[in-house]
């Protein structure tokens, strides 16, 4: 029986995939991060993004909206909301979990394996409908961004803009044919209303009709919160804002979809009960909307008030949503060392070193020469994958894992030092040139030096130690009940304990706790009683039966 024939083109998507995997973007790259694409012949406007977390990949949406579809699904993590545009995806999946029509795809660019063996997942999806193959001009084209996003993020420049996570300010990449990289820029993206699923109208407290009528304008925005260490992905916050000069009269941090907390925040900004300085009790004239959800949702409860309600996304007032994004992100960086001193045991390696993960990248001039060295020293062992060692002790003790991608050496320790110690001799290999570094918190703590040889590179767990597993629940509990007794943005800056001085402070902190979602996913199953702890609090608070 012939051997099917390789087609060249699909062959060099596959291993432009395998690149992309080889080298683990979504390590360093903001799993929010968007980024606008220019692809030479390409007329779709494209829009994309690096996925983490345990389905690691590239989404390229293929729409006019897509940007503003992007946000609207990071903020309200509606799958409706992303199934209703075109997009591209590149992800893996083991190959038996696969039909026949993406195994083909494999079979098409020589790629044969186990059933068990993680595959490429190279989908297309048309809107409101589900995966399909990547088609003829499709493979090209994602083939031609995949490897201008390869070389953005190789040469350091995959990185958001200042201020980061901003509705309106992102990367450009423009990528010519082939997939070369000709240019990065920062640009402002017009935020066009969309015509995405939306939702249905919510309704306002009709004793609103009471309050004073003032002749003034509002605005009411949400944007993706400043990112923190306890990995609050879902952090929205809304605004309101009067646009004589753009002051803030509300702001509430909200956790999931806004449209769930926006009744609440309306009610409170319009009796000037947000928290926020220079807030007027009364209602508007008229609000202004930047998100064509929040319009939709809120317009039928605003016109029973006779307050108009405008949709007007372009409108100069949300540019000062850039400048509060800006604040809130120096206000996280400031806080976050104090915020989260108390929150996890110092972890270290077997050298005492502080515990924290170190990527560094290597140019390599001369491939051959640079193998050699490395193959050539006692210390060093090659794994059973081609063109990856282990750096390791006498003691038997790693201390690096260095993989060689393209002309580039990626090297991975759990300390500085270990860097600085292994820069001490890759330094003298001729030819081999230091590019940069970067150091990631460890969100699931590596354990003394765990960058073990694996089957599957994607699929690797910490197992914790128990003394580990007491220590840190330890400290999350005291963390969590110690929130009762924190200034609360969402309560004005009260305490939770100081807010349940008045009946309607009791309802909301009871609602709060009782919709806490658990903060920690790395601990194992069952170690960590999360609705004990909020048990705990609502007895401490009274709120038992609230």
């Amino acid at each position: 029986m012939a051997k099917p024939k390789i087609e060249p083109k699909v062959k060099r998507l596959l291993d432009d995939v395998e690149q992309f995997r080889r080298a683990r973007p979504w390590n360093e790259v903001d799993e929010q991060q968007l980024f606008v694409v220019e692809l030479e012949g390409q007329d779709e406007a494209l829009t994309g993004m690096v996925v983490g977390g345990d389905a690691p990949g590239l989404v390229v949406v293929r729409s006019a909206d897509g940007y503003r579809r992007m946000l609207d699904w990071l903020m309200a993590d509606d799958d409706e909301v992303f199934e209703a545009v075109d997009n591209w995806g590149v992800g893996w999946e083991k190959r038996h979990e696969l039909d026949s029509r993406f195994t083909s795809i494999l079979n098409r660019g020589g790629l044969r394996g186990d059933k068990n063996q993680r595959v490429p997942y190279l989908y297309a999806r048309d809107a409101h409908h589900g995966s399909r193959p990547l088609r003829g001009a499709e493979i090209q084209a994602l083939g031609d961004v995949l490897r201008g996003v390869m070389a953005c993020y190789k040469s350091g420049r995959l990185q958001p803009p200042t201020p980061p996570l901003c509705l309106r300010r992102t990367q450009r990449l423009q990528i010519a044919k082939g997939g070369k990289l000709v240019d990065v820029s920062t640009v402002r993206v017009p935020i066009a209303p969309s015509d995405a699923p939306l939702p249905a109208p919510i309704l306002l407290d009709p004793g609103l009709a009471d309050l004073p009528r003032l002749e003034q304008t509002l605005a009411i925005a949400a944007t993706l919160g400043p990112p923190t260490r306890d990995d609050l992905s879902d952090m929205v916050v809304l605004f309101a804002l009067d646009i004589a000069g753009g002051v803030i009269v509300g702001d509430e941090v909200v956790f999931g979809d806004p449209i769930v907390e926006l009744p609440t925040f309306v009610e409170t900004t319009l009796h000037g009960e947000s928290g926020s300085a220079g807030s007027r009790v009364g209602l508007p004239r008229r609000i202004l909307f930047e998100s064509t959800r929040l319009f939709t949702a809120l317009t039928p409860s605003l016109a029973e008030l006779d307050i108009e309600a405008v949709l007007e996304p372009t409108h100069a007032v949300f540019e000062r949503v850039d400048e509060l994004v800006v604040t809130l992100h120096a206000l996280a960086s400031a806080r976050l060392p104090d915020r989260d001193a108390p929150f996890l045991p110092t972890l270290q390696n077997t050298d005492g070193e502080p515990l924290e993960v170190v990527n560094a990248r290597f140019f390599v001039a001369d491939h051959d020469r640079c193998v050699a060295a490395l193959e050539e020293r006692g210390d060093v062992e090659s794994t059973e994958y081609e063109g990856e060692w282990i750096w390791q002790s006498d003691e038997n003790t790693m201390l690096a894992h260095l993989e060689m991608i393209e002309d580039c050496l990626e090297v991975e320790v759990n300390s500085k030092a270990r860097l600085d110690r292994i820069r001490g001799w890759i330094d003298k290999i001729p030819g081999v040139a230091f590019v940069r570094e970067s150091v990631r918190e460890v969100a699931d703590p590596i354990f003394d030096d765990s960058l073990p040889p694996r089957d599957d590179p994607m699929e690797t767990s910490a197992e914790l130690p128990p003394e580990i597993t007491q220590q840190v629940n330890a400290m999350l509990e005291q963390r969590i009940l110690g929130w009762i007794d924190e200034s609360v943005p969402a309560l004005g800056g009260s305490t939770p304990r100081e807010a349940c001085a008045t009946p309607s402070g009791r309802e909301k902190v009871a609602s709060m706790i009782r919709e806490m979602n658990e903060p920690v996913s790395n601990l194992p199953s069952g170690s960590f009683d999360f609705d004990r702890l909020k048990e705990q609090m609502l007895e401490e608070l009274g709120l038992g039966d609230v």
